[in-house]
């Protein structure tokens, strides 16, 4: 079969190329659409879809792939004016006269289409490289129903890694309208593309409902058009300088923070290779497209994944396995579209290897039970705290944030009812909510939409879209604590009048559960409880959990949102031998801090006795990057092991990862003799007056120092007090480098 006619055909560049399923569209329709008997195959008969153009995921009568072909009766539905409640594919009719025009339609069930894909190919055959895309189409959507559905939008040059523009997605009314058909148009411009004479390209819609009962509304697609264009690819000035000092900042199980340097590109692309070194950079004029997310991205080559491309610096990627070492590629360039010049012949490669495990889990942490409503309903302001714990956590809105039910609640154990099916964006509701903390830098509240990743031991909120605000809440103890993410359900079950029973008499038990097995596994589902009896039954009655179980505490701080206690979230730690000086310079780096009283510096040689050699007080309070610097003055001759002990003011403490730094002598440039000696010794070479002897053991206790008061050549050292061993002197002067040399006392 000719690929070039395969599908839908864009042969005229600047030219709409329209289905609108009332007439036949080579490789893409047969007559007008009225879903007949097989209505999806390669050969299209009358009234039937060709499936070298189409293709489904998500009818219980199972998926058609391109060039498949349809089975059951899911998939031919026939032709219909609407109102129908069977789930499957249908030729809605959505003249709402005696006129007849023709769409693709859609009716959810609990098991069809919830969630489902409807997938379309084209192939340019154009005779030019195709560069961009205008896309247009109708959402046509019956609302006989008293629930909603949501269509999103994406595109893809591979059939696998497809990029969603979320301004394209369209929910329908959640109430109850006219038996009536209503559409909204949806355009967008998809540039920067590369796509070859004989290439393919590919759009998705994806659905999903929102219901709480099985009945849904229809909802169709037409009137689809894709006017291809072309630019001429002018190659501009391959970049000259590379980007240098790749760091990694805090790995955990599935993911790792990175910065560095841009070089003189106005992009650059990072590319992810799983256990080997990145073998292929990326193509000069080729596009490649980027998500922070690892195995779901574009590929310069089988397992080489783009995972950023931008003209950023840095990089929080998610979707690594644990105890895997990763191997990184950045290369700059300048251009887009088909104009890409790679610098390949200089590149900045790293490699980090992720952590055996990721603790705690992601976690609701705080519940508001008795909502401060103000002047809206009772459910219209609970509120739920959630922390991500030591997970990177993606936010993936092709599937209404998650693919799983994050939270669940209910009166029986274990929580059943679903209240995450769906979120929104509502930035003017956060500006408000900002607005009410008072003056405050940086904002304590973000649209969680607005990211695509959230680094580990960071809050998030879930509550409904219609939140009101401003609320009877006080947010002032925030400010200072952000950034926090306020994530917006649309979720029906999410009820206006109240959610989570608050009376405490009589004194119930109630549930939630949380599930983030999406992320982790199955081994992160946790349950939760609550007594009615132990609240207060006033409104601002909170429940804090500590990992699931029964609550920690129960409260009510008359309407003011509870600092929640966020961990010092590390982002480095290092050690370093300094010879010039014969110590151990420390550092470290914070990127948030909450109720951080201090940190401790510990070293051991043998990997069993740890001793604290430094106190270094904490900031209390943070969200900005903080460095801290401490000095082992007396490290062991050898291996040293360092680590830090951070202490919050309520004594929680946690440790960092283990830092070895060898320790050398430093080569002399003063004598000590004899050696062995019974404890008198000569220190050989010009001593100079306001120098240090310092003695010490080999465990890095000081045991003897003295300071010199006048100049010579040689200086005599008693050293007899001290038992038989060995031992290091160090001389520390302003005119030569510290030393130190190892000496034996024999009695």
């Amino acid at each position: 079969m000719n690929p070039l006619k395969a599908q839908l055909s864009l042969t005229t560049l600047s030219t709409a190329h329209t289905i609108t399923f009332d007439a036949t569209l080579a490789n893409v329709n047969n007559g007008a659409y009225t879903a007949a008997a097989g209505n999806v195959q390669p050969a299209p008969v009358a009234g039937q879809l060709s499936s070298n153009a189409w293709a489904f995921t998500g009818l219980s009568d199972g998926a058609v792939a391109f060039g498949g072909t349809s089975a059951g009766a899911d998939y031919a539905r026939g032709a219909s004016a609407g109102g129908v409640t069977t789930g499957g594919v249908y030729g809605f009719d959505v003249d709402n006269t005696a006129g007849v025009n023709r769409a693709l339609g859609i009716q959810q069930t609990p098991t069809d289409m919830t969630v489902g894909y409807v997938y379309l190919r084209m192939v340019n055959s154009t005779g030019s490289t195709i560069t961009q895309l205008v896309v247009s189409y109708d959402v046509f959507y019956y609302n006989d129903q008293d629930n909603s559905e949501t269509v999103a939008f994406a595109y893809s040059a591979n059939n696998a890694n497809y990029t969603t523009s979320y301004a394209l997605d369209y929910r329908t009314p959640e109430l109850l309208g006219a038996a009536t058909w209503n559409s909204i148009n949806r355009t967008i411009t998809i540039s920067n593309l590369n796509i070859p004479n004989g290439g393919f390209y590919y759009l998705r819609w994806t659905v999903n409902d929102l219901a709480s009962s099985p009945s849904r509304d229809e909802f169709a697609l037409d009137n689809i058009s894709i006017t291809p264009t072309t630019s001429a690819c002018a190659l501009p000035a391959e970049p000259t300088i590379a980007a240098s000092n790749l760091q990694f900042w805090f790995p955990s199980c599935n993911g790792v923070r990175l910065s560095w340097t841009a070089g003189n590109g106005s992009r650059r692309i990072v590319v992810v290779r799983q256990g080997s070194a990145v073998s292929v950079l990326p193509t000069d004029q080729v596009s490649y497209s980027a998500a922070p997310i690892f195995g779901a991205t574009g590929q310069t080559a089988v397992g080489q994944y783009v995972v950023h491309n931008s003209s950023g610096n840095n990089l929080l990627i998610s979707g690594l396995s644990p105890s895997t070492t990763y191997h990184f590629a950045i290369v700059e360039y300048n251009g887009t579209a088909c104009g890409e010049n790679y610098l390949t012949s200089s590149v900045l490669t790293g490699s980090v290897t992720t952590s055996a495990a990721c603790s705690p889990c992601p976690q609701l942490i705080t519940g508001y039970i008795n909502a401060c409503n103000g002047v809206c309903g009772e459910g219209t302001n609970e509120l739920l705290l959630f922390t991500t714990g030591g997970w990177y956590f993606p936010v993936r809105r092709d599937e209404d944030l998650v693919p799983t039910d994050i939270i669940q609640f209910g009166n029986t154990f274990p929580a059943s009812i679903d209240y995450s099916a769906g979120f929104t964006s509502m930035p003017a509701t956060v500006a408000s909510m900002n607005a009410a903390v008072g003056p405050c830098s940086p904002a304590v509240f973000y649209d969680g939409l607005s990211i695509p990743m959230m680094p580990p031991n960071t809050n998030f909120i879930i509550l409904p879209e219609t939140f009101c605000t401003p609320s009877s809440y006080t947010y002032a103890a925030l400010c200072g604590f952000g950034p926090i993410y306020v994530f917006f359900t649309n979720d029906l079950s999410w009820n206006g009048s109240g959610n989570f029973t608050h009376n405490p008499v009589p004194a119930v038990t109630r549930y939630f559960r949380t599930d983030f097995s999406f992320l982790t596994g199955p081994s992160c589902v946790i349950d939760y409880d609550y007594n009615t009896g132990s609240l207060s039954g006033l409104d601002g009655d909170y429940i804090v959990w500590n990992g699931g179980g029964s609550p920690v505490l129960y409260g009510n701080n008359a309407c003011g949102i509870p600092v929640t206690n966020l961990p010092v979230e590390l982002l480095s730690f290092t050690a370093a031998a300094d010879e010039t000086q014969q110590r151990v310079n420390l550092s470290w780096v914070t990127a948030s801090e909450q109720d951080n009283d201090y940190f401790e510096v510990r070293r051991t040689t043998d990997g069993t006795s740890w001793t604290t050699i430094a106190r270094v007080e904490g900031a209390g309070n943070s969200t900005q990057m903080l460095h801290y610097e401490a000095v082992d003055p007396n490290p062991a001759v050898g291996m040293n092991y360092y680590r830090l002990r951070q202490v919050d003011i309520n004594g929680q403490e946690s440790f960092s990862e283990i830092k070895p730094v060898e320790f050398k002598i430093s080569e002399e440039t003063h004598t000590v003799f004899p050696s062995p000696s019974s404890g008198m010794f000569t220190i050989g070479g010009k001593i100079t007056a306001g120098d240090v002897v310092e003695v010490y053991d080999l465990t890095g206790q000081l045991v003897f120092c003295r300071k010199q008061v006048e100049t010579g050549q040689q200086q005599t050292l008693d050293l007899s007090s001290l038992a038989e061993g060995t031992y290091l002197i160090r001389i520390l002067g302003s005119q030569h480098a510290a030393q130190t040399m190892r000496i034996v006392i024999s009695k």
